[in-house]
């Protein structure tokens, strides 16, 4: 566990309200964590916020953030001006339990809502690396076709990668939308329903995964198989 300052290298805007903030280590001293950890953001009188790294470790150790701002939220308003006028950004880590594990050998199902894409990319990153031929199937669910904003990314995963494959669904149709629509936990039992034999990472709001787990139950699934930190902390 350390406490870091790194270097802000570059801050995308990658839609509206949501942006891509690129870290680097300032010097030798960097953080040793594993795909799908996150870390605490310290600003000057506020209290320390999770977000989650959104690659997977690199030799250059660059750390990659994606940040949603709430423009009725004092914190997120305090961040982003803090990105856009300062250097630097002090962290603390790294935190989480949700890792990419590769000892087992079942399928993996990412579960993914909103902004909990970040962890998951990271993992899904990690399982490129390490050349896992297991079945990865990404499952990424959103309000909005906007709100699937690495849409394309995680499409031209499908497409480079045979044992991987990936299924956006969205709570409102948008036009010319030909996927599903729905809850995205549900799209996973409509494609699997017999999950007794299933690892599954899921990152997302708190009510998202409990709601998931409780109806993964209901098709043979094996809770000590699901792997999110929503279910071990209060982090979202």
């Amino acid at each position: 566990m350390k406490t870091l300052e790194y270097h802000i290298t570059q801050v995308t805007t990658v839609r509206e309200h949501l942006y891509q903030v690129l870290l680097s280590a300032r010097d030798s001293a960097q953080f040793n964590y594993q795909a799908g950890q996150y870390l605490q953001i310290l600003l000057p009188e506020w209290e320390p916020r999770p977000f989650s790294i959104a690659n997977a470790p690199n030799e250059k150790h660059n750390i990659e953030l994606h940040i949603q701002h709430y423009t009725d939220n004092d914190y997120t308003q305090k961040l982003i001006a803090h990105i856009t006028e300062h250097s630097t950004l002090k962290l603390n880590g790294p935190y989480g339990k949700c890792i990419y594990q590769p000892i087992h050998q079942y399928p993996i199902i990412l579960l993914a809502g909103g902004t909990g894409f970040a962890p998951i990319k990271a993992i899904i990153e990690q399982a490129f690396i390490e050349d896992d031929q297991r079945p990865l199937h990404l499952f990424w669910g959103a309000k909005t076709l906007d709100d699937l904003y690495c849409h394309g990314l995680a499409t031209s995963w499908q497409q480079r990668h045979n044992n991987f494959a990936y299924t956006p669904v969205l709570e409102e149709s948008s036009p010319n939308w030909k996927g599903q629509l729905g809850r995205v936990h549900q799209a996973v039992v409509k494609t699997y329903p017999d999950l007794r034999h299933v690892q599954i990472y899921a990152a997302g709001p708190f009510a998202m995964i409990t709601t998931a787990l409780e109806l993964f139950e209901q098709h043979s699934f094996n809770r000590v198989n699901m792997h999110s930190d929503a279910l071990e902390t209060d982090y979202v």
